[in-house]
């Protein structure tokens, strides 16, 4: 956070598309006002329903502590349902082989993917993003974000025709079991500027060991593999959780990571989250007040994803039992 501290902060719309807007933040003992860059107002208006929503003890946002967007739901009628249908094709697919292919605990986490390669999922999604399209993107993000041909031809879709880059595709050719995205390190930086206003960005640490912070892609993600026996040379076995850590895919995947978080829109709208996140955080440590100039008001609230298809497109929205 900056050491300069926030006297009062506006949400100001887009003239041109109120979906889209800017913080504009008055600097204590300062005469000039300071804006972030065009943000998802989707976003932004996440960020403060979880600084300031009421959302219960589980949910309630306590700075400090991690904050989990989307998740897995193990309690889910989806999710129960699926994994008994997953055990059952397992011990099918066991049965048809021999003794020593059911003793390889490789064969039979094979045996386990194959089984559930189309099954669905439940999700819970954090009550902040509850009827938003951020709670979409974030689904998206989470499990569709190896399918580099599919976030390539989005992305391309929304930036004029622009693909992810071969040699960007290229710095990764692994694979991972799960994965696990996480906020980077990041501070607010307040700049000078000619204009009416001053600049008010955030900028995310380059390396986790580095003390550069430059990034504008505020994500990074965690890879993990199965298995007994290591699966890359710079893999690092986690015996807490029986999982191998993929380090130096990890350190590979961060410019297609880069890439997507800039021209995707739901990796967009997501970093725009985390963006707008740092700031409403560091108004409400110091500011006054928090006005959202807003005649609009904010959208309806849509339909929230509670289960995906692995394979799918899209997310499903459905009804929940």
């Amino acid at each position: 956070m900056p050491s300069s501290t926030a006297e009062r902060a506006f949400w100001v719309p887009s003239l041109d598309d109120a979906d889209f807007g800017r913080i504009v933040v008055k600097v204590r003992g300062r005469d000039r006002l300071v804006a972030s860059r065009h943000l998802f107002a989707d976003s932004f208006e996440a960020a403060v329903s979880l600084v300031w929503g009421d959302h219960g003890r589980e949910a309630a946002f306590r700075d400090g502590e991690i904050v989990i967007l989307m998740s897995m739901d193990p309690e889910s009628r989806i999710g129960r349902r699926a994994q008994a249908e997953v055990e059952a094709e397992t011990a099918r697919l066991m049965a048809r082989l021999g003794p020593a292919s059911r003793a390889n605990p490789d064969v039979r986490r094979m045996v386990e993917l194959y089984a559930q390669r189309a099954g669905p999922r439940g999700v819970v999604i954090h009550p902040a993003l509850h009827g938003r399209e951020l709670a979409w993107s974030g689904v998206r993000v989470d499990f569709w974000f190896n399918a580099l041909e599919q976030v390539s031809q989005e992305g391309a879709m929304m930036n004029g025709g622009r693909s992810m880059p071969s040699h960007v595709r290229a710095a990764w050719k692994g694979s991972a079991d799960t994965w696990q995205f996480y906020e980077r390190d990041a501070r607010i930086v307040i700049g000078e500027s000619s204009g009416p206003a001053g600049s008010l960005s955030v900028r995310s640490r380059v390396t986790r060991t580095g003390r550069e912070y430059a990034a504008e892609s505020h994500f990074g993600v965690s890879l993990f593999a199965y298995g007994e026996t290591r699966p890359a040379p710079t893999a690092v076995l986690d015996r807490g959780e029986g999982v191998w850590r993929l380090a130096g895919e990890e350190r590979a995947i961060q410019p297609i990571l880069d890439w997507a978080f800039a021209n995707h829109h739901d990796f967009m709208r997501l970093n725009d989250f985390s963006e707008a996140f740092s700031i409403v955080r560091w108004v409400a440590r110091s500011a006054e007040s928090l006005a959202i100039l807003d005649p609009l008001g904010a959208p309806l609230k849509i339909a929230t994803p509670d289960r995906v298809f692995i394979g799918e497109v899209l997310p499903y929205a459905g009804e929940r039992r």
